[in-house]
C-alpha cells in the first residue's frame, strides 16, 4: 500500500512544519505503511498511489477541490480513495464561520471522504463549520500539536525571567503599526533578554511576496533591529526555525511558532490574526485565552497575559499539553485508520 501525504510548503516555515510533523507521525504510529510526500498543487498521481490524504495547506475554503487541492481532482477520476488529515478551516470571515461557505464541487467532495470515515480537523471552529455542510469529523488537532519526542512528558518549571525570546511578526501587514508597539512593549518587558525577530515568510520582495508587502516588513525588520532585536528571515526551509529548539519563550503572530513551542512542552503566546488563531487558541487553551490582532489595547493585555502566565508558571502551557495528551490518541486512530485506505 502506497499512501501519499500532500503538503501546502511554499515559503511559509509553518507549512514545512505541518508536513514534517505529519510524516514523522504516519512513521511512528503505522511505520508499515509506506508514506509519500506530494505537493498539493499536483494534477495528477502517480500511478502506484492506493490513497490520497489530504493534510496542510489552508485547509477548508470556499474552493478547497479546485484550487488548493487541485492534486484531488485525478484522485476522484481514477476512484484512488481519499481522507483527510488535521485539516483546518481557512480562518475567514474571521470572526464570523457561520457565514462561510463552500463550492457544490468541495463539498460533495468532503461528504464522499467523510462517508468513510470521520475526517480528522485540527481544531473546534473547523467541526463547527463542517458540521454546517453536514461533514462528518472528529478534532484531532493540528500535526503540528505533535513533536513524537515530547509525546508523554510534562512541562519542566519556567524561569520568570527567560535570556532568548522569540517574536514572529505577523502574515498581515497591515498589522505593522501594533508589530512596533508590540516590540516596544517586549524590549521594556525583557531588558536583559536576546530578543529575535523571526519572518516567517520572508522580508525582501520574491515571487510570493509583494513589493507591497515587503515594503511593510522591511520596516519592521528595520525597527526590530534599532530596538536591539536579531533579525531572521526564516522562510523556505525548516532548518532556519531549529534555532527554536534553544528559545525559552515564542510571542508573536505565527500559529505553527506558537505550536512548535506548545508540542516541545515550552511556554508561548499567540496573538490570532484570523479563525485559523483563534481556532487554535481556544482548542488548545480555551476561549478566554484569545488575544486579537487590532483589538483595543492589545499591547496593554498582551503584557498582562505575559505577566500572569509567568508568576503562575505558564498555567495555559499546562492547559495545552494536557490537551494534547488527551487528543493523540483520537489522532493515533486516525492515522491508523487511514492506513489501512
Amino acid at each position: 500500500m502506497v499512501v501519499y501525504l500532500t503538503h501546502g510548503a511554499k515559503k511559509n516555515v509553518g507549512d514545512y512544519l505541518i508536513h514534517s510533523r505529519a510524516r514523522k507521525l504516519w512513521e511512528h504510529v503505522a511505520p508499515d505503511v509506506e508514506a509519500v510526500s506530494i505537493a498539493r498543487w499536483e494534477k495528477s498521481l502517480p500511478e502506484n498511489a492506493t490513497s490520497l490524504v489530504l493534510c496542510g495547506g489552508p485547509g477548508l475554503t470556499t474552493r478547497m477541490a479546485e484550487a488548493v487541492f487541485p492534486i484531488s481532482g485525478d484522485a476522484v477520476k481514477r476512484t484512488v480513495p481519499m481522507s483527510g488529515l488535521a485539516l483546518g478551516w481557512h480562518g475567514q470571515p474571521a470572526r464570523d464561520p457561520a457565514s462561510f461557505t463552500m463550492t457544490g464541487r468541495t463539498v460533495a467532495m468532503l461528504r464522499e471522504m467523510s462517508d468513510r470515515f470521520p475526517i480528522s480537523v485540527r481544531d473546534d471552529v473547523t467541526q463547527v463549520v463542517a458540521a454546517n455542510f453536514d461533514i462528518d469529523t472528529v478534532r484531532t488537532g493540528c500535526a503540528a500539536w505533535y513533536s513524537v519526542p515530547h509525546l508523554g512528558q510534562t512541562p519542566s518549571a519556567q524561569h520568570p525571567d527567560p535570556k532568548t525570546v522569540v517574536f514572529t511578526t505577523p502574515a498581515r501587514y497591515q498589522n505593522t503599526r501594533e508589530t512596533i508597539a508590540v516590540m516596544r512593549m517586549l524590549r521594556a518587558r525583557f531588558p536583559k533578554a536576546k530578543l529575535i525577530a523571526s519572518f516567517h515568510r520572508g522580508i525582501a520582495k520574491d515571487d510570493l511576496t509583494t513589493a507591497r508587502q515587503s515594503r511593510y516588513f522591511r520596516l519592521q525588520a528595520f525597527v526590530a533591529r534599532r530596538l536591539g532585536f536579531e533579525v531572521r528571515d526564516t522562510a523556505y526551509d525548516l532548518a532556519k526555525i531549529g534555532f527554536y529548539q534553544d528559545v525559552d519563550l515564542h510571542i508573536g503572530y505565527r500559529v505553527h511558532a506558537h505550536l512548535d513551542f506548545v508540542s516541545r512542552r515550552m511556554p508561548s503566546v499567540l496573538i490570532s490574526e484570523d479563525g485559523r488563531g483563534t481556532g487554535q487558541t481556544e482548542s488548545l487553551h480555551g476561549e478566554d485565552q484569545v488575544l486579537w490582532a487590532g483589538s483595543p489595547n492589545l499591547v496593554g493585555r498582551l503584557e498582562e497575559r505575559i505577566d500572569h502566565e509567568t508568576s503562575a508558571n505558564w498555567p495555559s502551557l499546562q492547559y495545552a499539553v494536557d490537551t494534547i495528551e488527551a487528543t493523540y490518541p483520537v489522532m493515533r486512530q486516525a492515522i491508523l485508520d487511514q492506513s489501512r485506505g
